[in-house]
């Protein structure tokens, strides 16, 4: 796929400041700069912060009422319910608070809903059960925000509710007992980008005015999962709990070990290996066994949960693969180039699997991508999206013919009749037409700096590597290089290794999906990648990981 190449314009003055304080290289901070870190606070944070500059959690609306109805709930033996979403996130961040609550010597009970027979967030069935069993506080974490007719029914049935909940607010607010939410207008926390975990974290800091380091294993967990931005006090606390994984919780190493993790996890092991095998449950069964794996104190029930959880894993990539080719079959007989964005749907697809299989239909056609699962007369529909389109505020416009709806720029989660869905195809068709041009549809690969293959060594891929934890809003720094080919070699899965030389250094490359015969270029051309250290049988080199490859001519169009 074509993509447009964006390398970032040098800030001297800046990069001078940054290097002589942190005592780093100009092209360190020159990344720095890259991730909008423009004031020497912001860079001493980012590269140096820990638990101690986190912010206080009574910054938080809604905080210390909160607070104060959970020990008094506690105090006076009222029955708790932590109630908690089917993803990752929302099972940590359960696991997390009740767990917190349960030390305290709180009466409480965890509730994750069925993402197949009840859906997502509070329902009426469950909080009925809740009153049954006479329970007089509930507490959302992950979801909640936008349950105004629940929150309503529960006061009738005698429940207070908190909220805890990072996603977007709609037009009302539920009257809850306490709300806390970083977006609400008037909360002053200065960090809104807070995964729900994090929020649960938060919430427990304030009830034991601690750090809460036994649980921050799960808010690292939780975090990287949902894929929210690494920046900030994400990124302290994914930090820090990268530290604690396997060296605590029992179920996390079991995990662990039946997935196969030998090396130290990092935020890659949790977003490709842990997070999905906690995912695959709820998506296609029950939660619970995710949570009882996060809560257990046995090591043989730990290793079997954490085997039902693999194997539900393996369930979960061979329906995935199974939809996605349905999905491509579907996309032959359309010439994708001329849409802008992709709506399919279909009566053999699994709802708990069709947002994952949208995420790999954007990273191929790289245009917004909803897909609809069909069940009788009811359809669910999951999409992913772009850098240049608000894939939420696109489907409020459709409000009128949904259901329900939720979700954020990049993803999105809805229901709606099987007769309203070819009307539903065409309004979204003509909304993409109106605000996504052909430009929008060219994904754009950032790049940090021009350098040349012989500034790299192994000092300055230690200052990188300090930059980690990796992801959202804190992507591994990408290079570019103007290189000559000294050989390769096609190795399993389509992927190549590639020498490359700048006529002082060569290094080897491995260039992932390459699929199709290899014509090596002629001459000199230009590598976007990203450096890395391998080690094998004790000995370390410099290894490049190639993100795209351009001749210099197309270098030249691309860049200007």
């Amino acid at each position: 796929m074509l993509k447009k190449w964006n390398v970032f314009s040098e800030d001297k003055e800046l990069q001078k400041k940054f290097a002589d304080e942190l005592n780093i290289s100009p092209i360190t901070a020159q990344v720095l700069i890259n991730r909008n870190i423009v004031s020497l606070q912001q860079a001493h944070f980012f590269y140096k912060a820990n638990l101690c500059d986190l912010h206080n959690p009574f910054l938080l609306r809604g905080m210390d009422i909160a607070v104060q109805r959970i020990k008094k709930a506690i105090a006076e033996r009222e029955k708790i319910i932590v109630y908690g979403d089917y993803d990752a996130d929302g099972i940590t961040a359960t696991a997390l608070l009740s767990s917190l609550l349960s030390k305290l010597g709180a009466d409480v009970r965890c509730y994750i809903p069925n993402r197949l027979s009840e859906g997502y967030g509070l329902n009426k069935e469950a909080l009925n059960k809740a009153a049954s069993q006479e329970v007089s506080l509930l507490i959302t974490v992950d979801c909640g925000i936008n349950a105004v007719e629940e929150v309503r029914y529960a006061a009738q049935l005698g429940i207070d509710i908190i909220i805890t909940d990072h996603h977007r607010l709609g037009e009302e607010l539920p009257s809850a007992f306490a709300v806390i939410n970083p977006l609400q207008t008037d909360c002053p926390y200065p960090d809104k980008n807070l995964a729900g975990v994090g929020l649960a974290y938060k919430l427990a800091s304030a009830l034991t005015d601690e750090k809460g380091e036994e649980y921050l294993d799960l808010v690292a967990l939780g975090t990287v999962a949902d894929v929210v931005p690494l920046v900030g006090e994400n990124r302290v606390l994914v930090k820090e709990g990268l530290k604690k994984i396997g060296k605590g919780r029992i179920g996390l190493s079991a995990l662990a070990k039946v997935a196969g993790l030998k090396r130290e996890i990092n935020a890659a092991s949790i977003a490709y290996i842990l997070g999905p095998r906690i995912n695959a449950r709820g998506r296609l069964s029950s939660p619970q066994s995710a949570l009882k794996l996060l809560l257990t104190s046995s090591w043989p029930e730990a290793e079997n949960l954490a085997r039902v959880l693999n194997d539900e894993n393996a369930r979960r990539q061979k329906v995935e693969k199974e939809i996605l080719e349905q999905a491509l079959k579907k996309l032959s007989d359309i010439d994708v180039e001329e849409r802008k964005i992709i709506i399919l749907s279909d009566e053999r697809w699994h709802p708990g699997v069709i947002g994952i299989v949208a995420s790999r239909l954007v990273e191929k056609y790289y245009r917004p991508v909803i897909l609809i699962a069909i069940k009788e007369r009811k359809a669910k529909g999951s999409g992913r999206s772009i850098k240049n389109f608000h894939l939420f505020d696109a489907l409020l416009q459709c409000k009128d013919i949904l259901d329900e709806c939720g979700g954020h720029k990049y993803a999105v989660g809805l229901s709606l009749q099987v007769e309203k869905i070819e009307e539903f195809k065409q309004r979204m068709e003509e909304i993409t037409d109106n605000l996504l041009s052909r430009e929008d549809l060219i994904p754009c690969l950032n790049i940090d700096a021009r350098l040349s293959l012989s500034q790299l060594d192994f000092k300055f891929l230690d200052e990188l590597t300090n930059l980690a934890p990796f992801g959202v809003g804190n992507p591994k720094p990408v290079f570019a290089s103007k290189v000559r080919l000294k050989s390769f070699q096609r190795l399993k899965n389509n992927h190549l290794k590639i020498w490359v030389s700048d006529d002082k250094i060569t290094y080897p490359a491995l260039w992932f999906n390459q699929e199709g015969d290899f014509s090596p270029p002629a001459g000199e051309f230009q590598i976007a990648y990203s450096p890395t250290v391998n080690i094998w049988e004790g000995r370390k080199e410099i290894q490049l990981v190639i993100k795209d490859v351009k001749s210099n001519l197309e270098f030249r169009d691309i860049l200007g």
